[in-house]
């Protein structure tokens, strides 16, 4: 979506080249649209106008050669950026700080971008994807009955983790990083030591599938669902189970807690998220919208909204105290199975059986961008913790690192 509305721009740049586009050149000695020396003209895409809220794309004069050009002034660069192949009269009369664009380049027909790197190693679909809560490892789940470890900097495998029978279907960290917690259909939650991989306790009473699993925010409860229609909360410490939640009516999907740790919300193929008060256990609210089931819910960082994808094709926000729907944002072509917010709660992303992640603005719902490249249904997404990166998971056996810094602007 950037990248082909960014060609165009770029295509309309080189065509009829703007006023400040011809000064360059002239100055430079050149013609506008085809006298750069050899130069490879990009497309660069800077995000919005501050002023106008319009995307615009200057044309990267990569290896171009401005050595002889004469009373270069910034106002030329409006349609144009430079990078460390271009060059400059030795008599510049300006330090080049002052011709640098105010964001660094971004080039736009890479092939791979925004694609950062894809991570292989599963043998089978990948259902759930995270990161540590510093930024610098990945942890995820997947058909094949493995977790595997990453370094989210060079994607290296750091270990892979057995002991699940059956197919791991959800997977996280602690708040402190130090421990995971996983979900599997061999209705066992599974508690790890986050260093050294060590299993650290076994936790059974779901009578099912567990779907989706959860730390609290001070790491002490555990939240997980399930195939029989139930949430359940425990101890994180001791594996005790401290209370079975039931109202759903069919399979619970989703769980999370509220930034707080006071609330849950579920998500259920009933086609209901619910609210439930962490402490008693008491439904608070039932949210209804979907038209099938919900995948994935979860709460805002500051907790005032809630995000859910799910079977119908949408992404959808509520208000998190009152439970009434704000805005149904559609665009997948397909069911929607994960939904997060980003670190400062302005974007959300999602995932869908569509192949696609689609990043949205939480406040306006518009849709910033289309990411493609998975070849199978993306299962699972998320933010890194700075909100820079984002991670998914597929059914094409992969995990993919995308540049989040893409509609942020």
């Amino acid at each position: 979506m950037i990248q082909d509305a960014a060609r165009e721009s770029l295509a309309r740049i080189m065509a009829e080249p703007s006023e400040s586009f011809v000064a360059l050149a002239r100055a430079s000695g050149l013609d506008p649209a085809t006298g750069w020396r050899g130069a490879d003209l990009r497309g660069v895409d800077f995000g919005n106008d501050d002023l106008t809220g319009f995307r615009f794309v200057r044309a990267l004069l990569h290896g171009a050669d401005l050595s002889r050009a004469r009373g270069l002034r910034r106002d030329m660069f409006h349609d144009a950026a430079w990078d460390e192949t271009t060059r400059f009269p030795p008599d510049l009369p300006m330090p080049l700080s002052q011709l640098r664009p105010p964001l660094e380049p971004r080039v736009l027909d890479a092939e791979s971008w925004p694609l950062l790197t894809t991570l292989t190693g599963h043998e089978g679909a990948v259902y759930s994807v995270g990161f540590s809560p510093d930024g610098a490892r990945l942890v995820s789940g997947g058909d094949d009955r493995t977790l595997r470890l990453w370094d989210a900097a060079s994607a290296a495998l750091l270990a892979t983790l057995t002991g699940h029978i059956d197919s791991v279907t959800s997977v996280g960290f602690s708040p402190d990083g130090a421990r995971l917690v996983s979900g599997g259909d061999d209705r066992t939650l599974r508690l790890g030591d986050a260093a050294s991989g060590a299993l650290l306790a076994t936790l059974e009473g779901h009578g099912g599938q567990v779907f989706s699993v959860g730390f609290s925010p001070d790491g002490a409860r555990l939240v997980s669902g399930g195939s029989e229609s139930t949430l359940r909360l425990w101890d994180a410490a001791s594996g005790a189970l401290l209370a079975t939640l039931t109202g759903h009516e069919s399979p619970v999907d989703a769980v999370g807690f509220s930034p707080d740790g006071t609330r849950l919300v579920s998500g259920s193929w009933d086609g209901t998220m619910r609210l439930w008060d962490a402490a008693s256990g008491a439904l608070l609210a039932t949210l209804k919208g979907h038209e099938g089931w919900v995948s994935s819910a979860g709460f805002s960082p500051d907790g005032v909204r809630l995000v859910s994808g799910g079977e119908d094709g949408t992404v959808r926000l509520w208000d998190a105290a009152s439970g009434a729907p704000l805005v149904t944002l559609k665009g997948h072509e397909r069911a929607v199975n994960s939904v997060g917010f980003s670190p400062d709660g302005k974007r959300l992303v999602s995932g869908g059986g569509d192949g696609t992640l689609r990043l949205w603005d939480a406040a306006s719902g518009a849709l910033l961008d289309t990411l493609t490249g998975h070849e199978g249904a993306v299962n699972s997404v998320g933010f890194s913790p700075d909100g820079t990166r984002l991670v998914s998971g597929s059914s094409d056996f992969t995990l993919r690192l995308w540049d989040a810094t893409i509609g942020s602007h």
